[in-house]
């Protein structure tokens, strides 16, 4: 009989962690430059434009880990539960902390809201309404509603012989939905593309996180050259073609907000590129590089609540030490560091997992 356990360490996929951990450090370092009102010098600006990619990611990988996670399950039923209580908790976890703080915090420390406030709109009404928000968690809303529709995804590669084609098939529709297609000025379509309320849009974002479970389906780490060279590829054509930027493989973040298509290609490109630099650290079977990335591993795993403690940390930097918003970048590695700390036994189990996988 084969051991079960031996069965499931050959499963895990640590390229997702890996980048999961890329995208949570990447997130939280764009928030330490945009929140801390540092001056934004042109070496700065391409610095951070590395970064940005692990907003995208952050989506995207999203959608991977629906399918490495529920992809193997005959019965459904347990997987479209888990989906929708979670999907469900986290739009909870965005109303209630932009609510709590609404009432609480005192907003002439973070002058950010002074916009809102000025155009009358900074209300719970208005946050209930999605016009507005006391904390910017808006992707917490989006990826909620992202996992309320996954199950589609999980149900078709259940139900069909061709999931694969059908999964391609979604994914180009959602290009001619997305750029090809005017969209009629009705409110389900105002919604979906977020015009005149906060959210991530949610048709527009639900491209990539598609496009991401669809690379897990089929095996992105293993296929990663063909992979990489498409994106690569498709890269350089909008590059060429459409001129989006001025920066040679350094797209500016506007191009994500709304998201183009040249900012999705750059995304996967970017995704490959981090897997083969991860694919080469695990070859080098030492602690000193096999720890670090036990460690990105555990960051990666615990993204979501990662990401919202960080922004309490940053409101409690700011409400407390107002006009002082530099120090954040003492509070957040410092949090980071206590969070390591108190979840060190668990810590300890990913680096001795890495140590056993990569040795053996």
């Amino acid at each position: 009989m084969n051991n079960p356990s031996a069965t499931t360490v050959k499963k895990r996929n640590y390229f997702v962690s890996y980048l999961k951990g890329y995208a949570i450090i990447g997130v939280f370092l764009v928030h330490l430059i945009e929140w801390s009102n540092i001056v934004i010098t042109d070496n700065l600006f391409h610095f951070k434009e590395f970064f940005y990619p692990a907003v995208f990611l952050f989506i995207s990988l999203s959608g991977s880990v629906i399918y490495l996670a529920y992809g193997h399950y005959e019965n459904l039923a347990r997987p479209v539960r888990r989906l929708l209580i979670r999907g469900a908790q986290l739009i909870g976890v965005y109303f209630l902390y932009n609510i709590i703080k609404l009432f609480i915090y005192n907003f002439d420390k973070e002058p950010f809201y002074q916009q809102f406030i000025d155009r009358g709109i900074f209300n719970t009404a208005n946050v209930i309404t999605l016009k507005t928000f006391s904390v910017p968690i808006s992707i917490i809303f989006t990826i909620g509603i992202l996992l309320l529709i996954a199950p589609v995804l999980l149900w078709i590669v259940k139900k069909f012989n061709r999931a694969h084609f059908i999964l391609l098939a979604v994914i180009f529709g959602l290009i001619i939905l997305n750029y090809s297609i005017p969209h009629p000025d009705i409110w389900i379509f105002n919604w979906l593309y977020s015009q005149n309320i906060v959210i991530f849009p949610v048709l527009t974002w639900l491209l990539p996180f598609v496009m991401g479970f669809y690379l897990a389906y089929i095996g992105f780490e293993k296929k990663k050259l063909k992979s990489g060279l498409f994106f690569l590829a498709l890269t350089l054509f909008c590059t060429f073609v459409f001129q989006p930027t001025n920066f040679w493989l350094i797209p500016h973040h506007d191009y994500m907000y709304p998201l183009q298509l040249y900012y999705i290609a750059f995304g996967f490109t970017f995704m490959y590129l981090l897997i083969y630099l991860f694919t080469a650290l695990e070859k080098i079977k030492h602690k000193i590089i096999q720890y670090p990335l036990a460690a990105l591993r555990f960051l990666g795993d615990k993204t979501l609540s990662l990401y919202i403690y960080q922004w309490i940390v940053i409101d409690l930097t700011m409400w407390v030490l107002f006009p002082h918003t530099k120090y954040i970048w003492l509070t957040i590695p410092l949090f980071l560091i206590a969070y390591c700390w108190l979840k060190r036994k668990e810590l300890l189990i990913y680096c001795q997992e890495q140590i056993t996988q990569k040795n053996s």
